[in-house]
C-alpha cells in the first residue's frame, strides 16, 4: 500500500480544526499554550489535527508565522495523529516551496487553500494548480472544496485521479451535495466535513469519513466519542452528545463561531487568546451570556 493510500485511511473521525493561539497584549503567537492544546488533544485521542486558512487564522499570519505554527504542530505531535498542514491563498510557486517545507518538517498532509476566484478561469485552473504541486513534492494532498451542485462533484473526481490528492475538505453545508459525494468520491477520497456536529450528524451517514468541529477545541474526548459513534452508525447515543452541545452552538452561530471557539477554550482551561484583527472577539456582554452555557455543557458532557 503507498503512503498515499496509507494517509488517505487515517483520516477519519474527528478532525480537529485547530485554532492558533494569541497573547491579548500583542497578539503574538502563543506557541507555548499551542503546545499545550496539541498535547490535550493528542492525550483525549483526537486522530486528525488539521491546520486550516479559517480556523487557524493563517489569513492574518505571515508566511513565517504559518511555518513556524506547523512546526511546533508536527513536532509536538510526533506522530501520533495525522497534522494536515494547510498553505495561504498563495500562487503554485509560493504553495510548492510551503509544501516541500511541510515534508521537511514531517507533516503527513497538505490541504491546498481554495484559490482566490479572481485567479480562477476554469475548471482546469484548479486541477493544473494541484497537479503542478504533486509534480513537484511527494507529500499527500487535501483538495479544498467550496463549490456546490453535481458540476463540482464532477471536478472533485478529476482531482481524485491525481495520486498525491488522498483527501478532500468539503466546505458545503447542503444534503443534496453530500448525496452525491457518497455515490462519487467517499470510495476513492477521505471526505472531510465542515459545519461540526449539525452537519456531521447525518454527513456521516452518507459516507463521510471525517469531520470538523466546533466544540472538540475545548471538549476533545466527547466530541471525539460522538463522530465514532457516527462512524459506527450509533445514532442514539450521538444524538444524546448532540443534543447537549445544541444550546451552546445555536448561540456561538448567533456570536460568531471562531471568536466563540476561542472563548469557550479559554473558559475550559485551554489556550484560546483573543483572534488577531481584523478578526471579531466577542464583547464582555457576550462573553457573560455565553461562559454559563459552557460551563453547563462541559458539566453534561462530563456527567457531573
Amino acid at each position: 500500500m503507498s503512503v498515499y493510500e496509507q494517509t488517505g485511511r487515517r483520516i477519519r473521525g474527528l478532525a480537529l480544526n485547530l485554532p492558533t493561539p494569541f497573547h491579548g497584549d500583542d497578539y503574538a503567537i502563543h506557541e507555548k499554550g499551542l503546545r499545550r492544546n496539541v498535547e490535550r488533544y493528542v492525550e483525549a485521542g483526537v486522530p486528525v489535527i488539521l491546520l486550516t486558512y479559517g480556523t487557524s487564522e493563517f489569513y492574518v499570519q505571515s508566511e513565517e508565522e504559518i511555518r513556524r505554527v506547523t512546526a511546533a504542530v508536527v513536532d509536538q505531535v510526533k506522530g501520533r495523529a495525522v497534522v494536515v498542514a494547510a498553505t495561504g491563498r498563495w500562487w503554485t510557486q509560493q504553495a510548492i516551496a510551503f509544501a516541500l517545507y511541510c515534508e521537511q518538517v514531517g507533516a503527513d498532509c497538505l490541504m491546498l487553500t481554495k484559490l482566490l476566484p479572481s485567479w480562477i478561469k476554469s475548471d482546469e485552473d484548479i486541477i493544473d494548480y494541484h497537479k503542478v504541486v504533486a509534480r513537484r513534492t511527494r507529500i499527500p494532498l487535501m483538495f479544498h472544496q467550496e463549490l456546490t451542485g453535481p458540476a463540482s462533484v464532477e471536478l472533485a473526481k478529476r482531482i481524485a485521479d491525481i495520486e498525491h490528492v488522498v483527501a478532500m475538505k468539503q466546505e458545503q453545508q447542503d444534503y443534496s451535495q453530500y448525496v452525491l459525494l457518497s455515490r462519487g468520491i467517499s470510495q476513492c477520497l477521505a471526505v472531510v466535513s465542515g459545519g461540526g456536529a449539525p452537519l456531521a450528524h447525518w454527513a456521516h451517514q452518507l459516507g463521510v469519513s471525517a469531520s470538523l468541529t466546533g466544540v472538540g477545541q475545548w471538549a476533545p474526548a466527547p466530541e471525539k466519542e460522538y463522530v465514532q459513534d457516527l462512524l459506527k452508525g450509533d445514532l442514539a447515543k450521538a444524538r444524546k452528545h448532540f443534543d447537549i452541545i445544541l444550546p451552546y452552538r445555536l448561540l456561538a452561530a448567533g456570536l460568531g463561531n471562531h471568536a466563540s471557539i476561542k472563548f469557550a477554550m479559554d473558559v475550559a482551561g485551554y489556550a484560546g487568546g483573543p483572534c488577531r484583527p481584523p478578526g471579531q472577539n466577542l464583547t464582555a456582554d457576550q462573553k457573560a451570556e455565553l461562559e454559563p452555557v459552557v460551563r453547563e455543557t462541559l458539566a453534561a458532557l462530563n456527567g457531573s
